[in-house]
This record gives C-alpha cells, sequence and structure tokens, in this order.
C-alpha cells in the first residue's frame, strides 16, 4: 500500500508520419488534403489522457512541433490541425476518397497500444490502416526501401538538442526523399550556415510552421518513463 509509481518526463517524442512524396507506391498520402483528414481524425487529447504514462497528471506533453519548448532553436507559429472528426470526412471525400482507403501503418513495436488508438481514430473517418509492430532494425530496413506508406516511432530529441539536429534526421538523412521539400531543403542550408541564434530561431520556425501546415509530420506526445 506504500508503493506508487512516479512517471518521469523524458525529451523522447511520439509522432505520426506519411509518405508525402509517393515512393512508397501509395499515393494517396502525397495529397495534403488526406493527410490533413488523418491529422486531424486523430484524438490526442484523448489517447494521452488514458494511453500515455503521466497523462493524467499531466506529466506527459502535447506536442505542437517535432521539439520541446527548451530545444536550441525551437520556434513555430503555427500549431497542427485541430481534432475534428467532422471537418476530416469532408476533406477526404473533396479529395477523393469519400469511402475511406487502406494503408500500412509501421509502428515502432514497444509503442503498437499507441498505434492501435492512432488505428482505431482513423477508421472512424473511413481509414483502414493495417498497424505493423516492427522492431527498429525492420523498421530501418523499410525505410531505405522507400516502403513506408505510415509510421509512428519514438524520437529521443534528448540526444537532439538542437532543432537543427531533429530536422536534419528528417530532411537530410534517409527520411527526406519521403517529402521531398526542395523549399525545407533550402531552409535547412540556411539555418545551419547561420550562427546568431534569433536569426537561426526565424529559420526553423519557417520549417516547423511549414511542417505543420502540410501535415508532414504530426507530433502526437511525449512519452514519460
Amino acid at each position: 500500500p506504500n508503493l506508487t509509481v512516479t512517471n518521469v518526463p523524458t525529451a523522447a517524442i511520439f509522432y505520426v508520419a506519411w509518405d508525402a512524396s509517393g515512393i512508397s507506391g501509395n499515393k494517396i498520402t502525397s495529397d495534403p488534403r488526406v493527410r490533413r483528414a488523418m491529422s486531424m481524425a486523430i484524438d490526442r487529447d484523448s489517447i494521452i489522457k488514458h494511453m500515455v504514462p503521466g497523462g493524467p497528471e499531466g506529466v506527459a506533453e502535447k506536442l505542437q512541433a517535432l521539439c520541446f519548448k527548451d530545444t536550441i532553436g525551437c520556434k513555430f507559429s503555427k500549431t497542427p490541425p485541430p481534432f475534428d472528426p467532422a471537418v476530416a470526412k469532408k476533406l477526404l471525400a473533396e479529395a477523393g476518397y469519400p469511402n475511406g482507403f487502406d494503408i500500412e501503418y509501421v509502428v515502432f513495436a514497444p509503442n503498437k497500444p499507441l498505434g492501435e488508438a492512432i488505428a482505431g481514430d482513423l477508421l472512424k473517418i473511413g481509414v483502414r490502416a493495417k498497424v505493423s509492430a516492427d522492431s527498429i532494425t525492420l523498421y530501418r530496413r523499410k525505410q531505405g526501401d522507400g516502403k513506408l506508406q505510415m509510421w509512428s516511432i519514438l524520437f529521443p530529441t534528448g540526444s537532439h538538442p538542437d532543432a537543427d539536429n531533429i530536422l536534419g534526421v528528417y530532411f537530410n538523412g534517409p527520411a527526406a526523399r519521403y517529402y521531398n521539400d526542395d523549399v525545407i531543403a533550402q531552409w535547412m542550408a540556411d539555418g545551419t550556415r547561420e550562427f546568431d541564434l534569433a536569426k537561426r530561431e526565424d529559420i526553423y520556425q519557417k520549417i516547423f510552421d511549414r511542417i505543420n501546415e502540410n501535415a508532414n509530420i504530426l507530433p502526437i506526445t511525449s512519452v514519460p518513463t
């Protein structure tokens, strides 16, 4: 009776991302309306409250960008699309998918329950996401082979203390071809060359805002331990 469990904050981000360039062969998510609809179908507040350790106590943080407030260079003015399933359904219909569609959803195996909750939310708007709980090795192999259609993984920003480190993983590394965004690539180059922090923050703000506007990556929550 005297035993308690303490949930401790971490700098890990759990997120959802989509193939925006169509290299996986599934061209559906190359339409920003589809990505935005899927983002709006995911009830992040409910997932955090009921499924994330420390969610009810406020230890888990609902993130609005791919960085934490204490990440060097973290600055943004636009947030992800709000939770609104009704609007999400309308967007899908406008994009040509009134009855939804099928998609493979790769989830880092330890976070499978979170992935299943997200798939459940998507099913409510007709998107049938088949969850594949993969090891990090299998995830990396699929990433390298260009086979990821939709995916979630735990990203340890604690080992990436600067926004340039975080953004570099997605837009300079193996994941960059899933977005194929020349505008972000140029801003990344500009930010990497800039040593004045205030100026770098202004550059990275444009990147984080563009990610949220285009619904390329939806940050879900921090993941306490």
